[in-house]
């Protein structure tokens, strides 16, 4: 992958007034060494947008990228029982990518992993909460207040 940097405003400046005076494309990039696809950005946002300066990042990079997502959904399928610090330690061994659990968790909603990993006590505990109240009549539930933002 190509890396990307900012030709300095002078440049930009010198593309601008060289294409006005009717240079073409691989003439300027020659007397100013630069390629020839930089020339033709910069003249076609001149044209398009009216600007020459280059505007600022807002964001800050992500620290995960989708072969990161990827992964971490592959490992919460194989295992659901993983718990977020402890993707995140693994990803810190394997990677050397030091991110936060909450970082983590945020990664697997967005990749579409929505059901928690319920622990077979737990199941038991709300399946005894729920029959505890099945079964009561319907005067005892006139007396319970229900209550919704």
């Amino acid at each position: 992958m190509p890396c990307k940097v900012n030709t300095s405003f002078d440049i930009r400046k010198l593309v601008i007034y060289h294409n006005a005076k009717g240079k073409s494309y691989k003439e300027i990039a020659a007397l100013l060494n630069i390629s020839k696809s930089t020339v033709g950005d910069i003249v076609k946002r001149f044209k398009c947008e009216d600007r020459i300066d280059s505007i600022p990042q807002k964001d800050q990079p992500k620290k995960l990228d989708v072969r990161d997502e990827r992964k971490l959904l592959r490992k919460i399928k194989k295992d659901p029982t993983l718990s977020a610090p402890k993707l995140a330690s693994e990803l810190l061994n394997e990677t050397g990518k030091n991110v936060h659990p909450q970082t983590i968790r945020r990664a697997l909603k967005h990749s579409g992993y929505k059901k928690p990993y319920v622990s077979e006590k737990n199941r038991k505990k709300r399946l005894n909460y729920a029959k505890e109240f099945i079964l009561k009549d319907e005067t005892w539930w006139n007396d319970i207040i229900f209550t919704d933002e």
